[in-house]
């Protein structure tokens, strides 16, 4: 596929993505600002949404497999 045509289907699929969770997801209605957020979905950094390792101090999977290669 093209460059060009790959960022276009690719923009395309971003701003339908964010048109459902921020209308149907987070009931926020139309609004074309929604679809700006577009190029960033992940709007917060909470527990809910953010790093893992950061708000649970999990590992990453390169350490996880790390410790796996130990045990064997």
């Amino acid at each position: 596929m093209k460059k060009r045509l790959r960022r276009r289907v690719d923009l395309h699929r971003m701003k339908a993505r964010a048109k459902w969770i921020y209308r149907d997801r987070w009931g926020l209605g139309e609004n074309p600002n929604n679809i700006k957020l577009a190029n960033h979905i992940a709007h917060c950094s909470l527990s809910c949404c953010g790093n893992p390792r950061r708000w649970f101090g999990e590992k990453t999977m390169q350490e996880r497999r790390f410790e796996c290669a130990e045990q064997d």
